[in-house]
């Protein structure tokens, strides 16, 4: 999140480019949000919602990406991406070991 903070404030980044950094620290903000809610879920053994806030996280980071991409440009922010997508896919693998 301070990453794309950071990016969005920084000067001489094109107007659009930093409305869609700032449109990643929402999806962030977001995805954080939802993190804690799998978290939340877990005790309960709630694994709808798991799944459900875990799927919602990687479409979070997807929406990122696909602003990003639609500049043709190279942003760090895109590294976080793909490792915060691959953890959540690993955490939804885990979750569905678990239900089983």
């Amino acid at each position: 999140m301070s990453m794309a903070k950071k990016f969005s404030n920084m000067p001489g980044v094109p107007p659009r480019v930093a409305s869609i950094a700032r449109d990643c620290k929402d999806s962030y903000d977001e995805a954080m949000s939802n993190f804690e809610k799998a978290m939340n879920a877990l005790p309960e053994r709630d694994f709808g919602t798991v799944n459900i806030m875990l799927s919602a996280v990687i479409t979070d980071m997807g929406d990122c990406e696909d602003g990003l991409s639609s500049t043709r440009s190279i942003f760090p922010i895109s590294d976080y991406a793909e490792k915060l997508t691959n953890m959540t896919s690993n955490c939804l693998a885990i979750a569905s070991l678990i239900q089983d």
